[in-house]
């Protein structure tokens, strides 16, 4: 039996008690939700973690590993000595470490795991080259953007098992290693059957939501913020209402954009929302979800509006294509396109209701039976990789 443990090493950041509990506001990562891949024996959680615990947190469990607190691409390099010397020690030990890629932790944590010997499993969730070229790293980031898809690229081809989020994108840009066992599959959890109607033909409010987070501008949504002030600006028989769900540092700056673009009381911020069942509501009030995202990998977003049968567009990154016939994709950073795509749909309810049952059928793709078979199958490579480390 293999008593050294799997090392989980997280990009997310945790907070903690005076009890030295963490918390968490990710249901995923809650309880012992982070170590559910790895229920195959031992195992302890590696991630940033900072003081204090926000309202709406839940508790961790099980056994974790501090590692240093930073904010930001500076703040990582300025971290990265105590962040490779905090990580080295974390995967010292271990059966196999499992990381995430990209991400600065993942890609120090594969280092670190070839330099002591132990096997990595990677689960690949975006694409480096899509979220530089967004501009959050500004035109250096640019620049680099080739490099840092070649650094995470070597990174995956290390790993003994990888697991990717998408079908065929992310396997394309970074493949496994020819002796690598490779699966996919997303851990989205539909949010019911499909239930959307259309507004009356005559109301008088069009109503768009997005969900993301907004601590960067990865998600579009002060594309969105243009476009519904472009919309409101044309002679349409209704006015566009912009519901945007999520939280983050850049609010305040979304909330300034509107006032400067006069949709004050035409974009609403409904922040965080971890409950489902609300979450469905505010979704099922809506007549397009739209995800003009910079950069994803495959958006459980997206997929969770499908499920529920609610008409979608979206930027053509990531996993995308696979989800959304081309009528209902733009192009990255195009705010007409995207005023042009909301048009469309909300005039026309022939199309609406076309993407509307052609998403609701493409989202059985992700339904749990056929997610739990692909689980099933990851957790036993898994185990198979970690006897092999013990």
């Amino acid at each position: 039996m293999n008593t050294r443990p799997i090392t989980v090493l997280l990009e997310s950041r945790f907070q903690r008690d005076d009890a030295d509990t963490w918390y968490t506001a990710s249901s995923l990562e809650a309880g012992s939700g982070w170590a559910e891949l790895v229920s195959v024996g031992p195992a302890r959680l590696a991630a940033r973690v900072s003081p204090g615990v926000a309202a709406g947190t839940r508790a961790v469990h099980g056994p974790t590993i501090a590692l240093p607190n930073y904010t930001g691409v500076i703040g990582a390099l300025r971290s990265l000595p105590a962040l490779v010397r905090a990580i080295d020690r974390s995967v010292r030990g271990s059966s196999a470490v499992v990381v995430k890629l990209p991400g600065i932790i993942g890609l120090v944590a594969v280092g670190a795991a070839r330099r002591a010997r132990v096997p990595v499993i990677a689960q690949v969730v975006g694409d480096i080259e899509d979220v530089l070229h967004s501009g959050v790293a500004g035109r250096s980031g640019r620049l680099l953007a080739p490099v840092a898809r070649a650094i995470v690229a070597a990174a995956v081809r290390r790993s003994r098992l990888v697991r990717y989020v998408t079908e065929h994108t992310l396997q394309q840009k970074y493949p496994p290693a020819s002796d690598a066992t490779a699966i996919a599959f997303s851990d989205v959890e539909l949010l019911g059957a499909p239930a959307w109607q259309p507004s009356a033909r005559d109301a008088a409010v069009r109503r768009v939501v997005a969900v993301g987070s907004q601590e960067q501008s990865y998600k579009g949504h002060d594309l969105l913020v243009h476009a519904t002030a472009q919309l409101n600006a044309r002679d349409l028989p209704y006015q566009v209402e912009l519901i945007l769900i999520g939280s983050g540092r850049t609010q305040s700056q979304l909330r300034e954009l509107a006032r400067a673009l006069g949709q004050e009381g035409a974009v609403r911020f409904a922040g965080h929302i971890s409950d489902p069942v609300k979450l469905r509501s505010l979704l099922l009030e809506a007549d397009l979800f739209a995800l003009p995202s910079r950069t994803e990998g495959m958006p459980r977003a997206l997929i969770e509006a499908m499920g529920l049968g609610l008409p979608c567009i979206a930027s053509r990154v990531g996993g995308v294509p696979e989800l959304l016939p081309d009528e209902a994709i733009v192009a990255v950073g195009d705010v007409d396109g995207l005023r042009e795509a909301i048009e469309r749909v909300l005039s026309d309810e022939g199309l609406a209701r076309r993407l509307s049952e052609a998403g609701a059928l493409h989202a059985q793709r992700f339904a749990p039976e056929v997610r739990e078979v692909r689980r099933a199958r990851w957790l036993v490579e898994v185990a198979r990789v970690a006897r092999s480390g013990a």
